[in-house]
């Protein structure tokens, strides 16, 4: 089974038809970080939006939550084949991502047809930019095939 890890924000809707479409597709296994909602920021702390520089690098050094959270979505991503990352997202989506190309993983990010799209010039750091799932789909038979 060839894993993929999909990036994505916790606001983003898309996120889990993406991950129910992937699933779809035989001979993919998908992690999908929503499943075991393991994570949750109010769950740290009820006033993390308020927190300074100091409170946020407390937590993210001692909060046991948060290391283990981590240590879930870091062993999917290493343990990964494909990357894709699904906009529109937000900081930790693209750390993935940049992680899975440092890593050599192949990558894909993925546009919704009927949004617009703010430029990015490393986006040209992924092998391969889909337009919608149908597109998806066709990127992940290419790969598959190499």
């Amino acid at each position: 089974m060839t894993k993929v890890f999909v990036a994505s924000s916790w606001k983003e809707e898309k996120q889990q038809e993406v991950v129910q479409f992937i699933k779809g597709i035989e001979a993919y296994e998908v992690y999908d970080f929503k499943e075991k909602e393991t994570f949750n920021w109010k769950d740290v702390s009820p006033d993390w939006k308020y927190w300074t520089a100091e409170d946020f690098t407390a937590e993210l050094e001692g909060n046991e939550l948060m290391s283990t959270s981590f240590q879930a979505d870091m062993t999917a991503l290493k343990g990964c084949d494909i990357c894709v990352m699904v906009l529109e997202c937000g900081k930790s989506a693209h750390l993935e991502l940049g992680f899975a190309v440092g890593s050599g993983k192949r990558t894909i990010i993925l546009l919704d047809k009927l949004t617009f799209v703010e430029a990015e010039l490393m986006y040209k750091m992924a092998d391969y930019v889909a337009i919608g799932l149908d597109d998806l789909r066709d990127i992940l038979e290419i790969m598959q095939e190499n």
